[in-house]
């Protein structure tokens, strides 16, 4: 029976701002044969050879989880890389969207995940096509990411059931994330 792999790539991009610092993405994969390390491992190399911009993250950590496992267990294999840093980022909640779907572009058979922050000379009204070909690419290192039995899922939170992903795309549109909002620094008012 394969093992359901629960992942999350949680990337930290700057140091000096710890509470808005990080970004999380959340896969999931089945694996037939490929332990948790092989596949932690893998996903952290697809993430620095694909995703454009997380080359340069301060840390980014792959945390693979059993969802097997009792709610709340710790991660069974942890894999981290250690990156430059030195890229100068636009807007922290500007980022591009890889998105996903089983079988039909529907409600329920659908997920994303977001790429960024994205270098500030990269960025201009459209994502270039090169930022578009690099999450594609991303795309497709996770379909099968590890071992040509393992597959990209998407899990359904109500049924606790999972769909295999069949189509991938990203879109040249910058999409938002709130929750990475930069703190206020100035406000000007009147009386």
């Amino acid at each position: 029976m394969a093992t359901v792999w629960r992942s999350q790539i949680v990337g930290q991009v700057f140091t000096a701002d710890a509470q808005r610092d990080w970004m999380t993405n959340v896969l999931w994969h089945s694996a037939a044969t490929a332990p948790a390390n092989t596949h932690g491992d893998a996903i952290l190399a697809a993430f620095l050879a694909h995703a454009d911009g997380y080359q340069y993250f301060q840390n980014l950590w792959v945390k693979v989880y059993d969802h097997a496992a009792p709610l709340h267990s710790p991660p069974v294999y942890t894999a981290h890389s250690s990156g430059g840093g030195a890229l100068t980022v636009g807007p922290r909640n500007i980022a591009l969207c890889l998105s996903f779907f089983s079988g039909l572009n529907v409600r329920g058979q659908r997920g994303r995940i977001y790429l960024g922050p994205i270098q500030a000379s990269r960025m201009a009204e459209y994502a270039p096509s090169t930022l578009l070909s690099s999450g594609i690419a991303l795309g497709q290192a996770l379909l099968h990411v590890g071992a040509a039995d393992t597959v990209h899922q998407i899990h359904h939170h109500k049924t606790d059931t999972f769909s295999n992903v069949s189509n991938y795309f990203v879109n040249n549109r910058w999409d938002t994330m709130r929750s990475r909002l930069p703190k206020e620094t100035s406000r000007v008012t009147y009386p």
